[in-house]
């Protein structure tokens, strides 16, 4: 399957403080395995980070994908 066919799954993240080495901080984090699990279904990702206008008017991101996947939870 060529790239061009591939579909694009957004994948939602969200915001965890991380560290990294000697910095901790804010970071827009995804499990890897969502990613792999897109790639090994034949998709590509495209990972979306909070975004706080998307609350009101989500399509700038929807429209930009061919599915969607809403990972996490606490």
């Amino acid at each position: 399957m060529s790239a061009a066919e591939r579909p694009t799954i957004g994948v939602s993240c969200y915001w965890r403080q991380a560290h990294f080495g000697a910095w901790t901080l804010d970071a827009a984090l995804v499990g890897q395995g969502y990613i792999e699990g897109v790639r090994l279904a034949g998709g590509r990702t495209l990972v979306l980070p909070p975004d706080p206008e998307w609350i009101d008017d989500p399509a700038d991101a929807i429209d930009r994908v061919d599915g969607l996947l809403l990972a996490g939870g606490d």
